[in-house]
């Protein structure tokens, strides 16, 4: 009988295993990174808009105590109202990068 055929070659069978083995550790650790990579982008993102409803809250509260103000200092309140919404809004933008 020939050779390979008598006595297979061991060599092969076990680089191959070894081989496998090494392609799922990689894919496992690959795939848990990846996993909590995206855990930590859609918590950012959650707290980001959690953060710009707060702002917007805090913007409107301020316009609308500007409201009684409004009858007796037309162009001051008006002034205010849009130097609030400016700067809320570079608040905003800085936030954002």
């Amino acid at each position: 009988l020939p050779k390979s055929v008598a006595s297979p070659d061991t060599s092969d069978i076990t680089e191959s295993v070894v081989w496998t083995l090494t392609t799922a550790a990689t894919f496992s650790l690959l795939g848990f990174r990846l996993t909590q990579a995206h855990a930590r982008f859609w918590e950012g993102t959650t707290l980001l808009h959690q953060m710009q409803g707060e702002w917007f809250e805090s913007a409107s509260c301020l316009v609308a105590f500007s409201a009684e103000a409004k009858t007796s200092k037309p162009k001051e309140v008006e002034a205010f109202r849009q130097a609030l919404l400016r700067l809320f809004s570079i608040l905003h933008a800085s936030a954002l990068e």
